[in-house]
């Protein structure tokens, strides 16, 4: 039994990570921004939370060109 089957420890991880994006998330409040390019710079946690969202977004798009275009019937080939 590895340390992942336990699910205590995977509790753990799982309190870990989240706790993890929280913090880099209201780290973001604290950093001084003198200079900004763009609108979006000076808002705090944008890049965290738009990147969040764009792996989701790639993930969903990747699952649907999968079973779409390249999972095939068992029977494809026959």
């Amino acid at each position: 039994m590895g340390y992942l089957d336990k699910p205590g420890n995977i509790k753990i991880l799982k309190y870990l990570f989240y706790s993890s994006l929280v913090a880099v998330v209201l780290a973001d409040f604290f950093v001084q921004r003198e200079k900004v390019e763009f609108f979006w710079d000076a808002i705090p946690g944008f890049s965290a939370v738009y990147g969040f969202i764009s792996c989701i977004l790639i993930i969903i798009v990747s699952k649907f060109i999968g079973h779409k275009w390249l999972m095939k019937k068992e029977d494809y080939y026959d």
